[in-house]
């Protein structure tokens, strides 16, 4: 049994006169531990699965299911922590206040609740501005914020809509870092965007998503498989990187970065895993001459004149 379970979910929202189908019979799992992607453009159905998930919202049809509980039930809501894209905390609570109600809500024993605010704080880089009221964070802090509300009680699950936003560079290193340590102790991972950027970083298994249906399901690589070069934006430093010739070849390397020419679709993900098995953090995967909206779009055409 997957650690989440969606069957025929299906969601009508009313729009003035006529209704919309924002999800149109979806059925999927996910695997305890497995990071998973799901890639879409704007109102293609992410959000409204994500609030489902959350049970900030309820289907029309269908069920879902994690860890053997509906999203109503208070087991499933421990099990999930949901990273929004957007959260507004009550401008006059301070990071320290927000952590602490939101562990004593989760049922965090308080003499835990210390060691994983100061540890998430620290981490997260909020640690000089614990008295500071929320209503003064700039967008960057109160991302970071979010997320260390998320991680407080150590979910099972983490369910992020746009893990990356508008934020600077800096907040994308701290964010990304946060969630690949989670997913290394155990977490399942499902990373929801409309960029293949910001979900490559983290998942394995893409799911592609429009107009409310699930279009397509494809390892990572088989996204990129549409040029012959890569650019990984990757935590290198000093390591030595040698490619097999009939995996492909280094093209130009450095501290930050790495362009390669994968001999196929199957070397994509294998250079991947290579470079996760030498330590490297990788940030961001991407086509050297085509953007990933490109990719995107180009695919989600080709997928539904498949299904049309």
């Amino acid at each position: 049994m997957s650690f989440i379970e969606i069957n025929d979910l299906t969601k009508v929202i009313p729009i003035k006169a006529q209704n919309r189908m924002a999800l149109d019979k979806i059925s999927l799992g996910v695997q305890s531990g497995e990071a998973v992607g799901l890639l879409g453009p704007s109102a293609s159905g992410k959000t409204t699965l994500a609030r489902l998930l959350a049970g900030l919202s309820h289907p029309t049809a269908g069920s879902i299911k994690i860890d053997g509980f509906a999203p109503s039930d208070p087991r499933s809501r421990r099990a999930l922590g949901y990273l929004p894209d957007r959260t507004i905390f009550p401008g006059h609570l301070t990071p320290v206040q927000a952590l602490r109600l939101t562990a004593r809500m989760a049922g965090v024993p308080g003499d835990e609740t210390s060691a994983r605010m100061s540890e998430l704080l620290d981490c997260l880089d909020l640690a000089k501005w614990t008295d500071m009221k929320v209503s003064k964070f700039t967008p960057d802090m109160t991302k970071r914020l979010a997320l260390a509300v998320t991680l407080i009680a150590r979910p099972e699950c983490l369910l992020v809509d746009e893990p990356f936003g508008k934020v600077e560079s800096a907040t994308r290193d701290l964010i990304a870092r946060r969630l690949k340590a989670a997913h290394a102790d155990g977490a399942t991972l499902i990373v929801l965007s409309r960029s293949l950027g910001s979900i490559a970083p983290f998942a394995t298994r893409i799911l592609m998503i429009n107009h409310g249906r699930i279009l397509r399901e494809t390892p990572l690589g088989e996204l990129v498989l549409d040029t012959k070069l890569l650019e990984i934006d990757a935590d290198i430093g000093d390591k030595l990187i040698e490619l097999e010739p009939k995996i492909g070849r280094v093209i130009s390397i450095s501290r930050k970065r790495l362009m390669v020419e994968p001999t196929n679709e199957n070397a994509v993900n294998t250079i991947i895993d290579y470079l996760r098995y030498k330590g490297i953090s990788i940030h961001a995967v991407r086509r050297r001459r085509a953007s990933h909206d490109a990719t995107w779009q180009e695919l989600a055409q080709r997928e539904e004149e498949v299904t049309a």
